[in-house]
C-alpha cells in the first residue's frame, strides 16, 4: 500500500504574489500622485499669498511715496519663496504695478517649472497661466484647489 501524500503546499504561489505586488504598485502609484498634486497646491497657495503680500507692501509703498514702487527691491521684500518654489518680482509706474510669481525664475527649484505663473495687478486683478502658455486664463481658486 502506499502511503497518502499530502496534496497541498503551504505558502503562495508566484502568480498570487505577482497579483499582490501589481496592486500594491498600482496603489502606490495613485497615492504619490495625489501627495504630488497636494505638494504643488501648497506651493502655488504660498506664491499666492506672497503675492498678496507684496501688494499690501506696494500699498504702504504709494501711501509714503505717492507712487508705486518700480522693483521688489523698494518693498524691502526677498524674492526667493522661502521653499525656492517662486521667484516674486514687481513691475511698476508711478500709478500701477504688476506682481508676478514665477516657478522657473533665476534661482528656484525648478520643480514647479510646468506649472505656470501667477500674476496679480493693481485693480486686484489675479490669473494664473495654468497651461504654462502666457494665456493667463485660470483664476487663483483654481490653482489653490
Amino acid at each position: 500500500m502506499q502511503k497518502n501524500r499530502i496534496s497541498y503546499m503551504a505558502g503562495f504561489s508566484m502568480i498570487e504574489l505577482l497579483i499582490a505586488l501589481a496592486i500594491i504598485g498600482v496603489l502606490f502609484k495613485v497615492a504619490i500622485s495625489n501627495y504630488e498634486g497636494v505638494v504643488n497646491r501648497k506651493a502655488r497657495a504660498a506664491a499666492v499669498e506672497g503675492l498678496e503680500m507684496l501688494a499690501a507692501r506696494q500699498e504702504q509703498f504709494k501711501q509714503a511715496n505717492q507712487q508705486y514702487a518700480r522693483k521688489i527691491s523698494q518693498l524691502k521684500v526677498e524674492p526667493l519663496m522661502e521653499q525656492g518654489d517662486y521667484l516674486l518680482s514687481v513691475k511698476g509706474k508711478w500709478n500701477a504695478f504688476v506682481l508676478t510669481a514665477d516657478p522657473a525664475g533665476e534661482g528656484t527649484s525648478g520643480k514647479m517649472a510646468e506649472d505656470g505663473k501667477l500674476r496679480m495687478d493693481f485693480k486686484g486683478v489675479k490669473s494664473w497661466d495654468c497651461d504654462n502658455d502666457g494665456s493667463f486664463r485660470c483664476s487663483w481658486e483654481d490653482a489653490t484647489k
